[in-house]
C-alpha cells in the first residue's frame, strides 16, 4: 500500500476520531500506527471498497456487477452483506461497515463514531483521491 493511501486511511481515522470526545486524546497514536494496524481498522474498508469499485466500473462492469464482484471478495472475512436499495456506493458502503462492524462485534462507544456524515465526507474525500 503507497504512502498516500496510508495517510488518506490515518486522515479517515482522525477525522471521525475527533467527532467523539473520549476518543480524541488518542488522536496522537494514529500517526505512530503500523501498515497492519492501520490496515485493521474498518476505515481503510472505506478506501478499498471505493479503489475496487473504481477498478470494477472502468473495466465496464455494471454497478450491480462491480458490487457483486466486491461482496465475493470481502464476504471471504465476515459472510455475505445484504446489497441494500438503491445500490449506490455510499450505500453499499454504509451496509457493509456496518455489517463488518456487527460481524465483529464492535459495538459502544466506537461504534458510534461511525454516522452517516462521517461515511459521506470519508466517501467523498476517497472518491478525490481516486480521481
Amino acid at each position: 500500500m503507497s504512502d498516500d493511501k496510508l495517510n488518506l486511511i490515518r486522515e479517515l481515522v482522525k477525522s471521525r476520531m475527533k467527532n467523539v470526545s473520549y476518543l480524541v486524546e488518542f488522536l496522537y497514536e494514529i500517526d505512530q500506527m503500523s501498515y497492519n494496524e492501520l490496515y485493521s481498522l474498518p476505515d481503510s474498508s472505506i478506501v478499498d471498497i471505493v479503489e475496487s469499485y473504481k477498478k470494477f466500473k472502468s473495466m465496464g462492469l455494471s454497478d450491480i456487477e462491480a458490487f457483486n464482484r466486491i461482496e465475493d471478495i470481502r464476504s471471504t472475512l465476515a459472510g455475505r452483506c445484504k446489497l441494500p436499495t438503491p445500490l449506490t456506493l455510499n450505500n453499499y458502503i454504509k451496509c457493509r461497515l456496518n455489517h463488518d462492524l456487527d460481524f465483529f462485534s464492535i459495538g459502544f462507544p466506537a461504534r458510534n463514531s461511525f454516522n452517516d456524515e462521517y461515511f459521506d465526507k470519508s466517501i467523498e474525500k476517497v472518491l478525490a483521491f481516486f480521481k
